[in-house]
């Protein structure tokens, strides 16, 4: 019998594995910087090379510290948040004004987006 949450496991133990294998390897690279700089060879056509680059993309935000960077990162989420919660409520409380606001986890709410796909053919 498979367990309900299996996949959920496999992917966190995946994320845990991913981030615990970078933070060992984290020291061992930075203690060898200089020799790996000018690159160690792994197998032909392809060399380990050293780089330290504080900006996010191309250089973008250079030298902002990494508080900075995260404030903006979950700027960004909260945005994207709200902006989630707005859209999908919203289309429904248009199409359908008589049911009013509503949890989206309620009855009503489905029952309308069940309406919605009947009237206009459309999925979520």
């Amino acid at each position: 019998m498979r367990r309900p949450n299996s996949h959920r496991f496999v992917g966190l133990t995946g994320v845990r594995l991913a981030f615990s294998g970078d933070q060992a390897t984290k020291p061992l690279v930075n203690a060898n910087s200089t020799a790996l700089a000018s690159g160690a060879p792994v197998f032909p056509g392809f060399n380990l090379v050293f780089l330290r680059d504080d900006g996010v993309t191309f250089a973008l935000l250079g030298g902002v510290p990494w508080w900075g960077l995260s404030a903006v990162a979950l700027g960004i989420f909260a945005w994207c948040r709200v902006a989630f919660n707005w859209a999908l409520p919203q289309s429904v409380w248009c199409s359908y004004p008589e049911t009013g606001k509503f949890r989206r986890d309620s009855r009503e709410f489905e029952e309308a987006l069940v309406t919605r796909e009947r009237c206009f053919g459309s999925t979520r």
